[in-house]
């Protein structure tokens, strides 16, 4: 049983998870846009790169992105969708008469049909519950309530690395740092995954910020 969702038409879907192998292969078809970035002071004189996600260049090119994942998408996320009302989808039929290829499976045909917003939202749901989500990330952390001096960890910036890569990249270094082999850790459901790795991010902090502190702390003169 998954989490259910209603569309804007009012069709009642059941939204499950799928095999998180099949969203790493997705991964690498439909690459992440990258956004540029601008330095920040993060810790006393040493600065941070953050992204700058409103860059306008950045936003149309998530949008092209969103629009080649959501198709290559349809056909991965269709096994975890189970109507638990009737639908039709005439529409698409009509569709298909006019000479467009439109997929054959019933769910997929379903997913073509819906409004973007509705095929955005059961994608995330579907990603929620069978990968590492910020969503997941979010909720993982709200539970553990690590806090540094009585603020919350997060109010605490520290610098990043120069290195980047991607999220399946940060994952395997996460399931490895607790000692999940891969085929196992994606056994796990995604809101799990999303623990591990938050769990990962935090004490990574918490363990510079110890190392910054000993350090900044006066000599003890002999």
């Amino acid at each position: 049983m998954g989490i259910e969702y209603a569309t804007l038409d009012g069709i009642v879907i059941d939204v499950g998870r799928v095999d998180q192998h099949a969203i790493d292969k997705v991964a690498i078809s439909v690459p992440l846009p990258q956004p540029p970035v601008r330095k920040v002071a993060a810790w006393g004189d040493i600065e941070e790169e953050l992204p700058v996600l409103d860059d306008p260049q950045y936003m149309a090119q998530m949008m092209i992105y969103r629009a080649r994942l959501a198709k290559t998408y349809s056909a991965i996320i269709a096994p975890a969708i189970r109507p638990l009302s009737e639908f039709s989808v005439r529409v698409v039929d009509d569709l298909e008469n006019l000479g467009l290829k439109i997929p054959d499976s019933r769910i997929e045909r379903l997913l073509f049909s819906l409004p973007d917003r509705d095929v955005d939202a059961i994608t995330a749901l579907v990603l929620y519950q069978s990968t590492v989500t910020e969503r997941g990330i979010a909720e993982a952390q709200a539970v553990y309530n690590v806090t540094w001096m009585e603020r919350p960890i997060s109010a605490w910036r520290v610098p990043s690395s120069p290195a980047t890569y991607s999220a399946v990249f940060e994952a395997r270094k996460a399931a490895l740092a607790y000692h999940y082999n891969w085929t196992d850790f994606c056994t796990l459901s995604g809101q799990e995954q999303s623990a591990v790795v938050c769990h990962w991010r935090l004490s990574n902090k918490l363990e510079w910020l110890e190392v910054e502190r000993e350090r900044s702390r006066p000599k003890k003169k002999r």
